[in-house]
């Protein structure tokens, strides 16, 4: 009798250890597969949260380092390298107007876009971009 009552309370106590054990995997499964993040469509209340932005105006300085630095510090593709008065000065005598142009609308030779638009900086206002050229332009003469 103790040894049949030993069975079944030790059948109970693995039958209970195994839904627990098959709920936290399950809870497991669950918590992967849920999304990490929500979509917000226009009209719902979550469309008038703040987005993060710049909070003004980024330095030359800091837009250079971001989105200029990879081909004006090496020089790819024929990039004049900052800093390099030799290099920059036949571009600085276009004039200042052509130095903008060049940003705005990218340079493109034997059909391959040497200089992208706006420097590949696409959150940049203009007058960050022209900020971005006297910087480079000053450092360089």
């Amino acid at each position: 009798m103790i040894r049949s009552a030993l069975i079944v309370f030790s059948g109970f106590v693995l039958v209970i250890a195994s839904a627990y054990g098959q709920t936290a995997r399950e809870q497991a499964i669950i918590d992967r597969l849920t999304p990490i993040g929500t979509v917000c469509m226009a009209g719902e209340a979550c469309a008038a949260a703040a987005v993060a932005g710049p909070a003004g105006p980024r330095s030359a300085e800091d837009i250079y380092n971001a989105s200029c630095m990879a081909c004006h510090l090496t020089g790819v593709t024929n990039a004049p390298i900052f800093g390099n008065v030799e290099q920059w000065a036949p571009r600085i005598a276009t004039g200042m107007d052509a130095l903008y142009a060049s940003v705005f609308n990218g340079i493109e030779v034997d059909g391959v876009l040497t200089m992208p638009v706006n420097g590949l900086c696409l959150d940049c206002s203009e007058d960050e971009l022209r900020a971005t050229v006297d910087y480079m332009v000053e450092g360089s003469q």
